[in-house]
């Protein structure tokens, strides 16, 4: 009898989700059919705008066009009147995101857009995953779209992905501003090169390696799954009632976590040791860090991330410093573990900004701990600045990093993890300020006496 009433509320359920997605797609649809009732006739064709004659006065960098996304919509036939980054307060095209499919393959042909239809489709569908994870602002379809258009006909091709596109506020600035950052395609294009031996970033891409690479960095104690036996393990886990457990080769924070140790019995230990190898972890010692930065939350290591390049006169400079903050009851405190992250003065180790977390929401304050970002000195300032510079010569072959460290209990610098492909999202999207021109001189000197052109092209950072 209860297996047939269980039954029973299943077909219930699935009955009644069928009916609200019918309910929502013909309210929809009848909320379409009103829009494009309601939507006033172009006054301009399309075809003007998307000639030939009128695309070629559009390239980059001339100064004639501030305001993108108002280029934009007189490109869609949509021409703004007023000055405005969100077009949804002036017009109402919010029809054409419920068809966007229809409006991809009617406008790609008239623009001349090198992208085929399925990508395209691809590209707002991710597009829209990152808009409507945007908590600053409230979702418009108009936005939406028009949004998507500006990054796939100015932005994309440049080297901004769509995450830069929001991470930048890239709907509020023109091109002079926009090419001040530093996007994912001028990162890949660092990455070819200056760290482009597989092998040397090999010994930054396994956590493993990175700690007996750098071992003279590292106070604390630890195991590799990799290349150590049942019986080191076993004796490693003694010692300790908790540790840290992190994947080898992931990045971002997934896969971290503490694990209880204490009281463990051998065939516990015996299980543990199996299913970690095959897992393929690192096992750490859990660090104490200074209580001043433990203050803003105690249940993460908050560390700093310090960005180096050997310059074209062979000596490491800083170029970027920023701190991350973690959440309370998380064990990461990775941007994209819902941590916050700060801009840092590199020379003198005071927080420079308020706080930003993924979602692109800015805080004065720590959320949990209520203490406040801006002002706060990091403690032992010169002692970080010291071995970060020893550090970045340990393996010149890797010019460019991203070394994420800490200052423990003792006021020791402790170096965690370095990174050959460092993301440049938290030192620009925090104070929207773009960092290209930090870069620039020393990169196209290295690249020129390596026989290379950096950039090639307008559109070199694909």
């Amino acid at each position: 009898m209860k297996k047939l009433l269980s039954k029973i509320k299943r077909i219930l359920r699935k009955v009644k989700r069928k009916l609200k997605k019918i309910f929502k797609k013909t309210k929809r649809k009848s909320e379409v059919k009103t829009v494009r009732k309601a939507e006033p006739k172009r006054t301009v064709p399309i075809v003007d705008y998307a000639s030939s004659e009128y695309l070629s006065k559009l390239e980059p960098g001339n100064g004639r066009y501030a305001d993108t996304v108002k280029e934009t919509c007189r490109l869609l036939g949509y021409p703004l009147e007023v000055d405005t980054f969100f077009p949804s307060d002036v017009i109402n095209i919010d029809y054409m995101y419920d068809r966007y499919e229809k409006m991809i393959r009617e406008y790609l042909p008239r623009l001349g857009v090198n992208i085929s239809y399925e990508d395209a489709c691809k590209k707002f569908r991710f597009f829209k995953q990152k808009y409507r994870s945007q908590e600053c602002f409230s979702f418009a379809k108009t936005d939406c779209v028009i949004w998507f258009w500006d990054w796939l006909l100015f932005v994309m091709d440049r080297g901004y992905y769509h995450g830069n596109y929001f991470d930048f506020e890239f709907y509020k600035k023109g091109w002079k501003e926009r090419d001040e950052y530093l996007g994912s395609g001028y990162r890949r294009s660092l990455l070819r090169l200056l760290n482009n031996s597989k092998e040397d970033n090999k010994t930054l891409g396994n956590k493993g390696l990175f700690n007996k690479n750098y071992a003279a960095f590292i106070q604390r104690k630890w195991l590799s799954t990799e290349s150590s036996t049942k019986e080191e393990f076993t004796q490693f886990l003694s010692g300790f009632d908790k540790v840290f457990v992190k994947p080898l080769t992931e990045s971002g924070g997934n896969g971290a976590r503490v694990e209880e140790t204490k009281g463990m019995s051998p065939e516990q230990i015996h299980d543990t040791w199996v299913k970690w190898s095959a897992e393929g972890v690192i096992v750490e010692e859990i660090l104490k860090q200074n209580p001043l930065i433990a203050a803003f939350n105690e249940s993460t290591i908050n560390t700093l991330r310090i960005y180096t390049l050997i310059g074209s006169d062979g000596e490491p400079f800083i170029t970027m410093a920023c701190g991350r903050f973690g959440r309370a009851g998380k064990v990461t405190d990775n941007f994209h573990q819902g941590g916050y992250g700060v801009m840092v003065d590199p020379e003198t180790g005071t927080i420079t900004s308020d706080g930003l977390n993924r979602s692109h929401q800015l805080s004065p304050i720590h959320p949990d701990s209520k203490k406040v970002f801006k002002g706060f000195t990091y403690p032992e300032w010169d002692k970080v600045l010291k071995a970060v510079r020893e550090i970045a010569l340990v393996n010149p072959k890797i010019p460019h990093v991203g070394w994420d460290i800490i200052i423990n209990d003792k006021n020791e610098i402790e170096l965690i993890e370095g990174n050959y492909a460092p993301g440049f999202d938290i030192p620009q999207a925090v104070d929207q300020i773009g960092k290209r021109c930090i870069y620039d001189k020393d990169v196209i000197a290295i690249a020129a006496r390596q026989g290379a052109q950096f950039p090639q092209s307008e559109v070199w950072y694909k």
